[in-house]
């Protein structure tokens, strides 16, 4: 049932607001007469009704005129709603909104019109009385905001509402990430001012923040605003995207708005349908549409709009235009409701068609006649329109024919490479809340028994079953530091861990290596040419459809990649070697360092390295050697070679890959030079204090400590080949540093570690080096070994602070040891000549003991100047072992 019309009158000097034939447009003026003369009068008058409203109307006129319930939420607008032609009244005298129908349809829109449009519309052609209109609505909107967030109590600041709440506390609001700007309704992003009025306007007008977010549009809302599409740095959201900032500012601040503001609007919708099926339902004997004795009823919501407007969120009444002064996009918003919808021409015969095609349900054996494409003359549309709702086999009128267009839906994309940035940035964000990992409580009691079943049955769910647990398991951590699981409980399960590795990687083939000194020996593979193979391999043009070394066989199925496995094993081994109570455990289980070892194995294939196990890829094999290399970090020092003859070739193949492992994290010529030098990458400035290569260092670390041991040296005396030696020797001398540059970054604890374990690994291949080799490196004028250990002795030594010499006291003294090694030029695990002086009667063990005299070959003799003035030093002074050694190396000794 459409709301009833009011036509104004358009008598010449009339009001125009004075309804014409009142008495007859009254519903009680059918109460006098009996009901078929009722029944006839309101037909009559509803065609006439209905020709008036056909033929007045001009042409020119649009579908949005009439009224409209306006105000939902405190007065907001929906989007299909023009503010521009139905903007309420501020002249009302009664101070509420005038909702009758404007009648201009008598008067022509022409330049000479007696009535000027602006008297019908003052709001619209005053710009003064508009601005102030603008900043009403806006101050209602701030209003409403303010209200609903401070039912959620979560008050938004003062500042940026300008609506004062008694609960905000600015030392506890979550709103302190907000930077206020200088206007009230606005925040700061970016170095922009946001309006929250025009925000919120433009994203209802895209269809709500959720729309837009699934359309990737809040870029373009960035750009109304003049916002960049990145900040200068990592905001706390862990983006740098304006555009998924501000769409969180949204959601925090404005969408509750936004929902419950939606959900309003539905509830009114529901509301007016439900009040229109009640109209609806007419008692037989009166007209179709009109209630019992002819009072048409007026719905709760048209009663409330005629009282005044709805009092929502305590709000004023009053429509609200978009951000930019601009109408709502009616496409874009829920359809209105028959009281909320514009006016239209054919508005009656609209409701006239409905009635019809009611009579034409109730008669289900009548024949619908089909509807003509062209609209009717406005004559005959009101003479149909007189007789359609009485003479029921009158020709029906059905709607227009409707024209559907498929416009092709397509997401714009911003992409670099063909990866869409904003998507990979949006799910990066989204990872934390995703479902975190489990925690080690939800599995449960575990039965070690049950996993060593799961690796032996080596059925693939339930070797991941049995790995993925061993992975949770080796990263538990106890309450004391350095306590963890302790896999020296579960001896048989790591026995089995081991068993499915070797098999794993290796299968069948034994494992053979040349303990002959006379074979030839290969060079060490370093690391840098590794990474380079890799490179180059993945540089090719179709080198992902070249059948690589490692990867997945097709005949294998949906099974894990064997690499893969290995790599989880490794990992496993890696995390069980930090817990300090396995340390012992693991150091001296039989297997575990020679497969480990064995593992990091290189051979040649068409001159390229290529890994020994053929399961393995060279990135896996780069991965491995890593993980062994930190997981000999922490066995190092607990291992012992043995030197029984019986495992003498386990032995020398454990100890010559051990040395090949570190030694290719050393030796490579273009990473062996000075500390500066190897901090200074080419178009890279420094970030933060520099620091050694983490690789390098820990290299070093483990050479120190495997090597530390005399019968661990004496093993890679006997094992390690000399040009090997050499050659790590070599590189070693030049990472010492040289100029003064190089001596400035010893300040640091890092750098002096570096150094300490540098000078360390030369003193241990000093004194694995054979007497030839010992003379070959001193004499060495290419390498110049003696020069540049004595210059920094005389660093450390000379300088005149107390602390400084101090600190580097250690490190001077090893050095001094290591020229002597090398000075002595001795056998020193020949145990066949005697280190003692020859005893002489009357004298002891301790007399010969105490006044030896060193001796050597003067090393330092053209230094011997610098060299008594560091031994006038006190610390080294102090020291008889370090004094003696330093003055037998300034010393030459005729024979």
């Amino acid at each position: 049932m459409r709301p009833q019309l009011q036509q104004q009158g358009q008598q010449q000097g009339g009001s125009f607001n004075m309804p014409t034939n009142p008495a007859f447009d009254h519903p009680s003026f059918f109460n006098n007469l009996d009901p078929s003369q009722a029944k006839q009068m309101a037909a009559l008058t509803a065609a006439n009704h209905a020709r008036i409203a056909a033929n007045s109307r001009p042409p020119s006129m649009s579908a949005g005129g009439g009224t409209s319930s306006g105000p939902f939420l405190g007065g907001i607008t929906p989007a299909g709603y023009s503010g521009s032609k139905h903007d309420l009244l501020p002249a009302s005298t009664n101070g509420h909104a005038n909702f009758q129908q404007p009648n201009n349809h008598g008067i022509p829109q022409t330049p000479n019109s007696a009535v000027n449009t602006s008297f019908l519309d003052p709001p619209m052609s005053q710009p003064s009385v508009q601005a102030a209109s603008l900043k009403q609505r806006q101050q209602n909107f701030l209003n409403g905001l303010a209200n609903v967030m401070a039912k959620r109590n979560t008050p938004l600041p003062p500042s940026l509402t300008g609506v004062p709440s008694p609960n905000y506390d600015p030392n506890n609001s979550p709103w302190s990430y907000i930077e206020p700007s200088t206007e009230v309704g606005s925040f700061r992003l970016a170095n922009q001012d946001v309006n929250l009025f025009r925000l919120w306007g433009l994203v209802m007008q895209q269809g709500g923040a959720q729309v837009l977010k699934a359309n990737n549009g809040w870029s373009a809302i960035c750009a109304e605003f003049n916002l960049p599409e990145e900040f200068s740095q990592m905001q706390a959201n862990g983006s740098a995207s304006v555009a998924l900032m501000l769409e969180q500012m949204y959601t925090a601040i404005l969408y509750p708005f936004e929902d419950l503001y939606k959900k309003n609007i539905q509830e009114q919708q529901r509301k007016a349908q439900m009040a229109s099926r009640q109209m609806s339902m007419a008692q037989p004997g009166q007209m179709r549409g009109m209630p019992p004795n002819g009072v048409q009823p007026v719905p709760a919501q048209m009663q409330q709009m005629q009282r005044g407007p709805m009092p929502a969120m305590g709000m004023m009444g009053q429509t609200m235009p978009t951000a930019n002064s601009t109408h709502f996009n009616p496409a874009a918003h829920t359809p209105q409701t028959p009281h909320q919808r514009p006016g239209d021409p054919n508005l009656l015969d609209n409701d006239i068609q409905g009635i019809k095609r009611k009579l034409d349900l109730e008669d289900p054996e009548a024949k619908r006649a089909r509807q003509k494409t062209d609209p009717l003359e406005n004559g005959a549309s009101g003479a149909e329109a007189s007789n359609a709702p009485i003479q029921t086999t009158g020709r029906a009128r059905q709607p227009l024919r409707r024209k559907i267009e498929y416009v092709p839906w397509a997401r714009e994309l911003d992409t670099y490479g063909g990866r869409d940035l904003r998507m990979i940035d949006h799910e990066w964000n989204t990872i934390s809340q995703r479902r975190p990992l489990r925690d080690i409580n939800d599995w449960g009691m575990i039965d070690v028994e049950g996993l060593r079943m799961s690796i032996r049955s080596k059925l693939p769910t339930e070797l991941s079953y049995a790995l993925t647990t061993l992975t949770v398991l080796s990263t538990m951590r106890g309450q004391n530091p350095g306590s963890g699981f302790p896999i020296f409980q579960c001896p048989d399960l790591f026995d089995d861990v081991l068993d499915f590795l070797e098999e794993e990687a290796f299968g069948d083939v034994q494992d053979e290596v040349s303990t002959d000194s006379s074979a030839e020996i290969s060079p060490i593979t370093t690391h840098r040419e590794l990474l380079n193979a890799i490179y180059d391999e993945e540089l090719k043009p179709f080198a992902v459809l070249e059948n690589h070394q490692g990867s997945k066989k097709l005949e294998s199925g949906p099974t894990p990649r064997s690499g893969d496995t290995i790599l989880t094993i490794v990992n496993i081994l890696r995390n069980l070697s930090v817990v300090s109570d396995n340390w012992q455990f693991l150091s001296r289980h039989d297997r575990l360092t020679d497969i480990m070892l064995r593992l990091c194995t290189i051979h040649q294939v068409n001159g390229l390295p290529a890994p020994v196990p053929s399961s393995l890829s060279l990135s896996d094999l780069v991965r491995i050697r890593k993980d062994t290399l930190y997981t000999l970090v922490n066995l190092a020092a607990f291992i012992a070679l043995p030197s029984s003859s019986s495992q003498s070739a386990t032995i020398t193949r454990m100890s010559r890959r051990a040395f090949e492992l570190v030694a290719s994290y050393l030796v490579d010529p273009t990473e062996a030079v000075s500390p500066f030098a190897s901090i200074q990458v080419a178009g890279q400035q420094l970030s933060g204090p520099p620091k050694p290569s983490a690789l390098a260092d820990t290299a070093l670390e483990v050479f120190t400590r495997f090597s530390h041991s005399d019968t661990n040296r004496q093993t890679l005396a006997q094992t390690i080949p000399k040009p090997h030696i050499r050659q790590l020797f070599e590189a070693l001398v030049h990472r010492l540093p040289l100029a003064d540059m190089d001596f400035q970054l010893f300040g640091r604890e890092a750098w002096l570690s570096y150094l300490e374990k540098t000078v360390m690994s030369l003193y241990s291949l000093s004194f694995l080096a054979p007497p030839s080799l010992k003379q070959r490196l001193k004499t060495d004028r290419k390498l110049g070994f003696k020069t540049v250990m004595f210059r920094l002795v005389q660093k450390f030594l000379t300088n005149p602070n107390s602390e400084f010499r101090m600190l580097f006291f250690l490190c001077s003294r090893r050095a001094i040891e290591t020229m002597k090694v090398l000075d002595d030029e001795g056998d020193l695990f020949d145990t066949t000549e005697t280190t003692t002086t020859t005893l002489s009667f009357g004298m002891g063990f301790a007399d010969s003991s105490d006044n030896v005299m060193e001796s050597g070959t003067g090393l330092l003799v053209g230094q011997r100047d610098a060299a008594w003035d560091m031994l006038m030093t006190r610390e080294v002074f102090s020291d008889e072992g370090m004094f003696k050694e330093l003055e037998s190396l300034a010393r030459v000794e005729c024979q």
